[in-house]
């Protein structure tokens, strides 16, 4: 299962076709799943160009089918963080519950802390996760 899914992270990056030179991947490992119902993944890549707002975001989980969320958008830079807001249809927990969310991705740039949240459209709970990211 783990290999099914690496293989199709790489098969996504691969795909997510040319950028600028100051293009930069954000790949965020979550280790904290505490009050993530599932819908948290263990990793998400984000593919940003601040340049001209070319943001694309690989939720690359088997609830989320390793899909592109190319809805994604740089809501919040500066200095200490970036925040990446994005939409994935379809999403599913490991207990095969389906919903549609809007995920909050920010990266803390100063110790390179990721905190995510999953919110599912239509419904008042949230989803929680933390880790870490690397830019390459």
């Amino acid at each position: 299962m783990k290999q099914t899914i690496t293989t199709a992270l790489l098969a996504a990056i691969v795909t997510l076709g040319p950028v600028a030179a100051s293009a930069k991947i954000l790949d965020c490992k979550i280790t904290k799943l505490d009050r993530s119902g599932g819908y948290i993944p263990t990793r998400i890549v984000v593919d940003y160009n601040l340049d001209d707002d070319n943001i694309k975001v690989l939720h690359p989980s088997a609830s989320a089918n390793g899909k592109i969320a190319n809805t994604g958008v740089v809501d919040a830079v500066n200095d200490k963080r970036m925040t990446v807001v994005f939409g994935l249809k379809g999403a599913n927990s490991s207990s095969r519950q389906y919903a549609n969310f809007q995920y909050r991705l920010t990266w803390l740039k100063k110790n390179n802390k990721a905190i995510v949240s999953a919110i599912p459209l239509g419904y008042l709970n949230a989803f929680k996760g933390s880790g870490k990211c690397t830019t390459r």
